[in-house]
C-alpha cells in the first residue's frame, strides 16, 4: 500500500470536514485516522497548499515561480483568518507564485494560467520519431516568407501560447497587475493581530508566569530591527524584557534574523538586563521550529480562536 503524501492527507481531510475549517480541525482529523503522521508536517502542509497564503513561498515546494494550478499541491484557500476551504479557481480566482523585485510573492492573476502542454508520446516500437519539420518538408516545399502572413489569427495565437519563453521582441502575455500583489500584512491581518494583542494583554500569565505588560519600556525604540505596532513588550518576574511578536499566519524565516539582531544588540548594550522573545502564531513552518531549537532566548507558542454560539432571546 502506497503511503499518502501530506498534501493527499490535506485533501482527504477537506473532503470530510465542514467548511470553512481551521488548521486544528485538519490536524485533528488526520491525527485520528493516521496517528503515525507528525502533526507539525500537517500544519506546515496547510500553509504549503494554500494558494493565497503569502508565507507559502518559505517552503521548498513553492520556491519556484509558477501558476497555482497543481491539484496535488494547490488545494486550499484562506477565506478569513484561520478559516480555510477547498480551493476552486472558478470561485476564488487564479493565483500564482511570482518573482517581483528579486523576491517570491503570492498574487492573484488577472487571467487564466496557460494550459499545461501534454507530454509527448514516445514513438511506437520499431518506428523512429521523425521531427515535424522533416514531415512538412517532404509533404510540400518550404513556404515563402510572405506565406506566414496568410496564417489564420487563431493559428498564430496558438503558436505564440505554445512558446515556453518569450523573446526580447515578443509582446508580453497577459500582465499581472502590480497593485493586486498580496502584501506581507494586509490591513485586515493587522486588525486581527491587534485584536489578539488586546486579548493577550489580559492573559499574559498563560504565556509566562508572572509576565506583565511593559508598553512604555525605554528600550522599545532602540532595537536595530524596529518593532511593529502588533509587537508587545512585557517584563518577566525575573526583570527580563520580553519581546512578544504576534502573527495571524505562519511567519517567514526573516523573523528569526530580526530577533537575533535585537537579542545580540541587547546583549551588547543592555548588559544589566536580560532580553528574550516569544513568537505567537497559529502555526509554524518546520524551518522556524528547527531554527529556534538552539536559541534558548526565543520561544514559540501557538494559539487558536474558538467560536462560541449563543441563542438570541
Amino acid at each position: 500500500m502506497v503511503e499518502k503524501s501530506p498534501a493527499d492527507l490535506i485533501r482527504e481531510a477537506m473532503e470530510h470536514l465542514d467548511q470553512p475549517t481551521t488548521p486544528s480541525e485538519i490536524v485533528r482529523y488526520v491525527s485520528k485516522k493516521y496517528p503515525h503522521i507528525d502533526e507539525g508536517k500537517i500544519r506546515s502542509q496547510v500553509t504549503i497548499c494554500c494558494v493565497n497564503m503569502p508565507t507559502r513561498v518559505s517552503f521548498p515546494e513553492n520556491r519556484t515561480p509558477r501558476a497555482a494550478n497543481d491539484p496535488k499541491l494547490d488545494c486550499l484557500y484562506r477565506v478569513d483568518f484561520g478559516q480555510y476551504v477547498q480551493y476552486d479557481p472558478e470561485v476564488h480566482g487564479h493565483w500564482e507564485i511570482a518573482e517581483a523585485d528579486d523576491e517570491l510573492i503570492v498574487r492573484k492573476m488577472t487571467g487564466k494560467p496557460a494550459a499545461v502542454k501534454p507530454e509527448a508520446q514516445p514513438p511506437a516500437p520499431g518506428k523512429e520519431a521523425v521531427p515535424e519539420a522533416k514531415i512538412n518538408a517532404k509533404a510540400q516545399p518550404e513556404a515563402a516568407p510572405e506565406k506566414k502572413a496568410e496564417e489564420e489569427p487563431e493559428q498564430v495565437a496558438q503558436k505564440t501560447a505554445a512558446k515556453p519563453h518569450a523573446t526580447a521582441k515578443a509582446e508580453p502575455g497577459p500582465a499581472v497587475e502590480k497593485e493586486k500583489e498580496v502584501p506581507s500584512k494586509t490591513e485586515k491581518e493587522i486588525e486581527s493581530a491587534m485584536d489578539i494583542h488586546k486579548a493577550l494583554a489580559s492573559n499574559l500569565n498563560d504565556v509566562e508566569d508572572g509576565l506583565k505588560a511593559e508598553p512604555g519600556d525605554p528600550s522599545a525604540g532602540k532595537f536595530p530591527a524596529k518593532l511593529t505596532d502588533t509587537d508587545m513588550l512585557a517584563r518577566g518576574k525575573d526583570g527580563a524584557l520580553v519581546i512578544i511578536k504576534v502573527f495571524t499566519e505562519p511567519p517567514g524565516h526573516q523573523i528569526i534574523t530580526d530577533l537575533l539582531v535585537n537579542l545580540g544588540w541587547a546583549h551588547e548594550n543592555l548588559k544589566d538586563r536580560k532580553v528574550r522573545a516569544v513568537i505567537l502564531a497559529p502555526e509554524f513552518p518546520d524551518e522556524i521550529r528547527f531554527a529556534v531549537r538552539t536559541v534558548s532566548d526565543i520561544r514559540l507558542m501557538t494559539y487558536e480562536y474558538k467560536l462560541v454560539f449563543s441563542a438570541v432571546s
